[in-house]
């Protein structure tokens, strides 16, 4: 993103869908083979499905990796007991 702010709003979104996909996710897969020469190929395609809404998940810290140019968001969410 350009936007710095709009940098870090979207990391904190994906911690908050890392989390819930932890808590409850629907994993559809697809896998092709095929041949290429003397060698079988194998292609796989995922796709997560995260039908989840967080609540009160707390950014605790967020950092900006220079060597990586990414931006990071550590979320906490309470489990309950």
């Amino acid at each position: 993103f350009k936007d710095q702010e709009e940098s870090w709003d979207y990391s904190g979104n994906m911690a908050r869908l890392e989390i819930a996909a932890a808590l409850s996710s629907d994993i559809k897969t697809v896998t092709k083979e095929y041949m290429s020469g003397n060698e079988v190929m194998t292609r796989t395609l995922s796709e997560v499905v995260v039908d989840q809404v967080l609540k009160n998940a707390i950014v605790k810290t967020r950092w900006y990796d220079e060597s990586e140019y990414r931006y990071w968001t550590l979320v906490e969410y309470k489990l309950d007991d």
